[in-house]
């Protein structure tokens, strides 16, 4: 074999380089450190790193998936519980304007009960010998001097007052026609003056009918016509 001498200084082929450095490792580490690099040689160990990081990030991603799955599921339970609370305001406003147009109605029959029970005490100080009808009451005299059209929104009257002016007895009796609301609006007015002028037109020489609209309510009833009776 060579000596190390001859080795240094004697033409070799590439596999005898080859194979000198494969029986050196020594000289193959030199050879490594004159030829390749520093950032090649650190190549592998920044391998390691990036194959670690990888793996964290891997780990990282499925975290996020899976807090992304768990955010999705807490928005699908809120979006449900938001259906359910709108359905329940939903269902509670509708009870509401039950409720609302119920105590409307006992109001308004409160209303009629204690203008017929307290007629005297509403319009004594302007009538005496007071009578409380329905327009039932008077239905078949109506019938004499009323078309039949006539008498169907007449008789939709809730109440009519009937006497005699306090401080005019010798008057003819007058008739009140009343429309008794809770509120009032210029539909109630409306229906009070063309109930009216139906009474108007009825039975003559025996009463003189005139319009009233009762009502707890201030409305601006005066401008249309028709009076209020508090």
């Amino acid at each position: 074999m060579r000596s190390e001498e001859n080795v240094a200084t004697a033409e070799i082929t590439w596999e005898e380089l080859i194979q000198l450095l494969v029986e050196r490792p020594d000289w193959l580490e030199r050879v490594r450190q004159v030829v390749l690099t520093r950032e090649l040689l650190a190549l592998p160990e920044t391998v390691q790193e990036l194959v670690e990081l990888q793996r964290q990030t891997a780990l990282q991603v499925q975290e996020l998936v899976e807090v992304q799955r768990r955010i999705s599921d807490h928005l699908l339970r809120l979006e449900l519980t938001v259906e359910n609370l709108v359905g329940s305001v939903n269902a509670l406003a509708d009870s509401l304007r039950t409720l609302s147009s119920d105590m409307a109605r006992l109001k308004g029959f409160y209303l009629e009960m204690n203008y017929r029970e307290k007629a005297s005490a509403y319009f004594g100080s302007r009538l005496r010998s007071i009578r409380v009808m329905v327009p039932t009451d008077i239905e078949d005299l109506l019938e004499q001097y009323l078309t039949p059209k006539e008498i169907e929104g007449l008789v939709q009257l809730d109440l009519i007052v009937s006497g005699r002016l306090r401080y005019h007895p010798q008057r003819p009796e007058v008739m009140l026609a009343l429309e008794i609301s809770a509120t009032v609006d210029r539909d109630d007015i409306r229906r009070a003056r063309e109930r009216a002028s139906v009474a108007e037109g009825g039975p003559p020489g025996g009463s003189r009918s005139g319009r009233s609209l009762c009502s707890p309510g201030s409305a601006g009833n005066r401008s249309c016509g028709a009076r209020r009776c508090l």
